[in-house]
């Protein structure tokens, strides 16, 4: 009888008709979304930085802001400002992205560059390796180049 009792005192008890709280949650509208490649300084001004003093900072903020950029544009425009690292500033890792930009044509190959585009682009990741850039030495065993 007391067991009896016992169930139907619970029954009771959680059949109550408190009704559930309702869950609410607030959604900030003002939110602005960013990407990832946002960069601290506006195109124009990394580009003057780069090309007046050498600033590598402007230039890793143009890499990743090229991101953005459609493909052959961004490629055509980062050749130019990676060229410019190089060959004035002697950067190393500009040096790497020359290639890079250049080899954009076809993969792991390249097989889609003029002769004399072909040895360009070996020339600046072979100089980019006697600088001491070891990311190149393995672009190098990717793309079957002998350093």
């Amino acid at each position: 009888m007391r067991i009896y009792f016992t169930l139907i005192t619970i029954t009771f008890l959680s059949c109550s008709e408190e009704k559930p709280k309702q869950l609410t949650s607030t959604v900030d509208t003002n939110l602005i979304y960013t990407s990832m490649n946002t960069r601290s300084r506006p195109d124009e001004e990394l580009e003057a930085a780069i090309l007046s003093n050498g600033d590598i900072d402007a230039y890793e903020d143009l890499r990743i802001s090229l991101l953005e950029y459609p493909l052959e544009e961004g490629a055509i425009k980062g050749e130019m400002y990676a060229k410019i690292m190089a060959n004035k500033y002697h950067h190393p890792q500009a040096y790497r992205d020359v290639f890079q930009y250049m080899a954009t044509c076809n993969g792991s190959t390249l097989e889609c560059l003029s002769k004399i585009k072909k040895d360009s682009a070996i020339y600046y990741l072979k100089t980019a390796i006697q600088m001491g850039d070891s990311s190149s030495m393995e672009l190098a065993k990717e793309y079957n180049i002998a350093y």
